[in-house]
């Protein structure tokens, strides 16, 4: 997929132009790098695998009785699940800080409420009700976390096998490759996503993110090491 990264200053883009399409791709990107992959993944098949799966506009992915369903309308429902998930459980932290912050006000309003015009109390008081601020700030810049971690899991593994599928299919293979102006050796790789040990269904393994696993390495870092993103 080819992709001018600059978009006009003058107009908002729609739901199915380019700018969207990327910005639901690096979405599901940044929501992948919350979950381990299966051990002694092949790397090098597990990249261009998700390459394809993220950023690829030619592929037709092969549905129920043998339907054709396009892959960035999937990935735009997917992004677009995630992203109602994660806004209901913003509404959720934002209650139980609202409580916080009550509870924070009585017991700073007992402690110091009483002592009169002594200065230093209050700028105390102050300084307790405020300090934790910026720690609730880059927390809410940080935090990436899809709600019902299992359920997300499971529809991107659901995403990559509908993928691999349709790229074992010899008749959706063939159309990509003429879509891409590729060769059938260069997708001899997909030979290796027969292997339902590593490829089915269970690519994502369990949830990692925001150092919920010691020494997680996100996606890009694994590819990277290969030169591959």
């Amino acid at each position: 997929m080819i992709l001018d990264m600059a978009s006009p200053y003058n107009e908002v883009p729609g739901p199915d132009s380019q700018f969207a399409q990327v910005r639901d791709s690096f979405y599901l990107l940044s929501v992948m790098n919350q979950y381990t992959i299966k051990q002694r993944m092949p790397i090098d098949h597990a990249e261009k695998l998700l390459r394809i799966a993220l950023f690829s506009d030619s592929l037709q992915l092969t549905a129920a009785e043998d339907r054709t369903e396009s892959l960035v309308k999937k990935r735009q429902e997917l992004a677009k699940y995630i992203r109602a998930g994660r806004k209901k459980g913003v509404i959720a932290a934002y209650v139980s800080v609202g409580l916080f912050v009550i509870a924070l006000t009585i017991s700073i309003q007992a402690a110091f409420g009483e002592l009169g015009d002594n200065q230093t109390a209050h700028d105390l008081a102050l300084g307790l009700l405020l300090a934790w601020l910026p720690v609730f700030a880059l927390c809410s810049i940080t935090d990436r976390n899809p709600i019902a971690t299992d359920e997300i899991r499971l529809q991107l593994n659901n995403l990559l096998d509908l993928v691999r599928t349709s790229l074992l299919d010899h008749r959706r293979r063939g159309s990509y490759i003429t879509a891409i102006g590729k060769s059938e050796h260069d997708f001899a790789w997909t030979k290796v996503l027969e292997n339902d040990d590593y490829f089915h269904n269970d690519f994502f393994t369990k949830f990692a993110g925001q150092g919920r696993v010691r020494w997680h390495v996100s996606l890009p870092s694994i590819c990277s090491q290969h030169s591959l993103f």
